[in-house]
C-alpha cells in the first residue's frame, strides 16, 4: 500500500469552468412562458434533431446563461438529470427553464415528456433550483406547448397524475397544435 503522506502520491484539482459559445442576449426578466419561446423559439427550430436545452435565470428572472443539454436523435434525446443542473449550480442560478424541440414539427407532448417534467421537478425540489416551466417547440412550424400551463398542479407542489396526458391532448388539439401562453406568470 502507497504511503498517502509521500510525494509521489499526488490529488488532481478538478476544474470545472463556464465556457463561452453561442450567445442569446436578453436583459428582460422571463416572466411568462412565451417570454422564453420567444428567446429560444429561433435557436429550437432550426435543429435537425431533438434537442434539449436549459435557460438558467437568478433570481430576478433575468437569464443568466443557456446550455444545450443533450442533442438526440429524430424522434428522442435521453437527458441525464445530473447534467441538466450543471450549469445552473455553476452559474448560480436560481431557476430555469427547460426547453426542447420536436422537429417532426408537433409539439404534442409525448408521455416520455410528462415523465420526465415529473422527475426534474422532484429534483429541482431537492436541488432548490426552481424548475419555472418545460416547453416543447415544434420544429420548423414554431408551434409550441408549455407543461406549466398544461400540469399546473405538478409545478405548483403537488402532483397530479390523474388525467394529465387526455388533458394534454385535448389542449393541443383545441388549440391546433399549439398552446398560447401569454398568460400567468412563471
Amino acid at each position: 500500500m502507497k504511503d498517502m503522506s509521500s510525494p509521489e502520491f499526488k490529488l488532481k484539482e478538478v476544474c470545472i469552468r463556464l465556457t463561452e459559445g453561442t450567445y442569446l442576449s436578453s436583459n428582460e426578466p422571463i416572466s411568462t412562458s412565451y417570454d422564453a419561446i420567444k428567446l429560444m423559439k429561433r435557436e429550437l427550430a432550426t435543429w435537425d434533431r431533438e434537442i434539449v436545452c436549459v435557460v438558467n435565470m437568478n433570481t430576478r428572472g433575468i437569464p443568466i446563461n443557456f446550455n444545450i443539454v443533450n442533442m438526440g436523435g429524430l424522434q428522442s434525446s435521453v437527458v441525464s438529470i445530473p447534467n441538466l443542473f450543471k450549469t445552473a449550480i455553476l452559474s448560480n442560478a436560481s431557476s430555469f427553464i427547460l426547453l426542447h424541440n420536436h422537429p417532426s414539427g408537433d409539439p404534442t407532448p409525448s408521455s416520455e415528456d410528462i415523465r420526465l417534467t415529473r422527475l426534474i421537478l422532484e429534483a429541482s425540489e431537492l436541488m432548490q433550483i426552481k424548475l419555472l416551466d418545460h416547453v416543447i417547440v415544434g420544429g420548423i412550424t414554431g408551434d409550441s406547448v408549455s407543461l406549466r400551463d398544461l400540469m399546473s398542479a405538478d409545478f405548483n407542489g403537488g402532483f397530479n397524475p390523474e388525467g394529465i396526458s387526455e388533458r394534454v391532448k385535448t389542449e393541443v388539439n383545441k388549440n391546433k397544435g399549439s398552446v398560447k401562453h401569454k398568460g400567468p406568470k412563471l
